[in-house]
């Protein structure tokens, strides 16, 4: 399963990473920082099947995220 982590803080990143790392069946792809990144990795990439996404993010939230899509990935949201 193809995921990404979007998150502001390079801590919580990092923690994800090694928890994803842990599960064979998860091939992270790539981190963004903020939802203006994922969305321009989505443009690239669209075979993406599985987001860790920040709820709380500054400018645009994680969950206003979901309102740009009509059929985003499967989403994991948290709050670290």
């Amino acid at each position: 399963m193809r995921c990404l982590v979007v998150d502001d803080e390079k801590l919580a990143q990092d923690v994800l990473i090694h928890h994803i790392s842990k599960f064979e069946v998860l091939e992270l792809q790539g981190v963004c920082n903020n939802v203006f990144e994922l969305i321009a990795f989505l443009n690239r990439d669209k075979n993406i099947d599985l987001i860790f996404l920040d709820i709380k993010m500054p400018e645009i939230s994680g969950t206003d995220f979901i309102n740009m899509f009509n059929h985003p990935p499967a989403i994991i949201y948290y709050c670290l």
